[in-house]
């Protein structure tokens, strides 16, 4: 008779073990994100998408890296275009790209990822800008496979993909973005 108190009391262990790990953020699917007041040609967006990116499949994160060092650049860039260096890292907007001056955040730094937000996340870009992203800080573990470069929320989940470059000899990969988000280095 003792085999039977113990069954339920170890399925009732793992029962609630379960259940607390439903609310363990990493188990959790990231929070949609909307476009809000898009600064670009709104004429050209399609506004019967869905403003939520959707979850990648087979994704990966390169997770070997040194961290870099917390740096935030502030910069105003408008329509004229311009270039932002945020560390190792370079986002170019190309002329036209913003109908507006816009004040720009970048943060980098600190996690064993190399990662890029940029804010205000509204805007959104007449024409892309392009993103190059050092990965010099960072072990390929003997993987000879192109990167490049994922979009990702703030828990690091890979939520979409940007089509992109990896140039081996300089140790960076470059893509084209649509708009400002959570970028990192992933295979």
């Amino acid at each position: 008779m003792k085999a039977v108190p113990m069954l339920l009391t170890a399925l009732s262990l793992g029962a609630g073990a379960a259940i607390a790990g439903c609310t363990d953020p990493a188990t959790m699917a990231p929070a949609a994100r909307a476009v809000e007041a898009p600064i670009g040609n709104t004429a050209t967006q399609d506004h019967n998408a869905s403003p939520a990116r959707t979850e990648a499949r087979n994704a990966g994160l390169v997770s070997k890296c040194l961290p870099l060092a917390h740096l935030t650049v502030h910069r105003v860039i408008g329509p004229a275009g311009g270039t932002l260096a945020i560390g190792p890292h370079t986002l170019t907007i190309p002329p036209g790209a913003l109908s507006r001056q816009v004040n720009i955040r970048a943060k980098i730094g600190g996690k064993s990822v190399n990662v890029i937000e940029l804010k205000p996340d509204w805007v959104v870009f007449e024409t892309p800008a392009v993103l190059t992203m050092s990965y010099a800080n960072c072990d390929r573990e003997g993987r000879t496979s192109a990167l490049t470069i994922a979009v990702v929320n703030d828990t690091l989940g890979i939520v979409d993909y940007v089509s992109s470059s990896d140039d081996a000899a300089t140790q960076t990969v470059r893509g084209k973005i649509p708009d400002f988000s959570n970028y990192a280095v992933a295979w």
